[in-house]
């Protein structure tokens, strides 16, 4: 009975994820965001064939030209390509965003569902430490954080991760508490399963669609944090294509290369657009009702 369960359970979570799918190919605007991120992916491996020059190749002569057919999106001041700057910024770009949220989701999904399976002082503990981790704007705590790891863009992704686990670890928490009363948790018990089996197993699976859709959001607000605290010259280092650092050097030249600045603001702005259209997609394909 306990092994006809489980099958069933199984048989269901594929049957969810496939109508998922489904939901999810019906919404236009995320389709479009699925293809923005598949072009940026594209783009960011690609990024030494399509590049017309490297990244850090200089040519003094032509020093801030604007767009032109030998220059897609003009030079910066050292006559550097920026249209090779930011092709080459989208691997920082999608670094930041994978090694964020891979971090921050790791940290904040296991310790919400041990507070959600275990309850009790255990509980009370992890989500004390995230009332006080949310009760900062969090690029000011990423901010502190950089300030006293030192400036660079491994610092800033530490800092980031940081302060970003706090949303998983409450949401994994919530799914946690309504999973575990399911039967087939506890029908997984009555057999003697162990607690690590039950979350790995049986709850983790059930709490997945939410945060995927998480991760969604998380990867473009990475992005943003990761190109703010750049701008503030406590991220990426010159000479590296970031797309914040160049749009912080691109200040001086606002009037006379405004070119400068729009473009790698542009690459910032899709790439957002393109994540956060997929995450509402998400949202409203995941089904209500759990796997089970």
């Amino acid at each position: 009975m306990v092994e006809s369960n489980v099958n069933m359970k199984k048989v269901r979570s594929e049957s969810t994820w496939y109508l998922t799918w489904l939901r999810f190919k019906r919404n236009k605007l995320a389709l479009v965001g699925l293809g923005i991120i598949i072009v940026i992916v594209l783009i960011a491996i690609f990024a030494p064939v399509l590049a017309p020059y490297s990244p850090d190749e200089q040519h003094l002569k032509d020093r801030l030209q604007p767009p032109s057919s030998k220059y897609l999106f003009g030079t910066d001041e050292f006559g550097r390509d920026l249209f090779s700057r930011v092709l080459y910024g989208s691997r920082t770009a999608l670094l930041v965003g994978i090694v964020v949220v891979a971090i921050s989701a790791t940290i904040g999904v296991t310790l919400g569902l041990i507070s959600g399976y275990f309850g009790g002082w255990v509980d009370e503990i992890i989500m004390r430490t995230v009332d006080i981790v949310w009760s900062f704007p969090a690029l000011i705590l990423a901010l502190a954080i950089v300030v006293i790891l030192g400036p660079g863009l491994i610092n800033a992704m530490i800092a980031i991760a940081l302060v970003g686990w706090a949303s998983y670890a409450r949401v994994v928490r919530a799914e946690t508490l309504s999973v575990k009363e399911e039967l087939f948790v506890e029908a997984a018990r009555s057999i003697g399963e162990s607690d690590l089996r039950i979350l790995v197993s049986y709850i983790f699976p059930n709490v997945l669609s939410s945060i995927l859709v998480l991760i969604t959001y998380n990867i473009p607000s990475a992005i943003i944090t990761a190109s703010s605290l750049s701008f503030l010259g406590l991220g990426a280092q010159p000479p590296s294509p970031d797309w914040g650092l160049t749009i912080a050097t691109a200040r001086r030249y606002l009037t006379l290369a405004p070119w400068y600045s729009i473009f790698p603001g542009l690459a910032i702005m899709l790439t957002v657009l393109g994540f956060n259209f997929v995450g509402d997609g998400l949202r409203d394909a995941v089904q209500p009702e759990r796997v089970g």
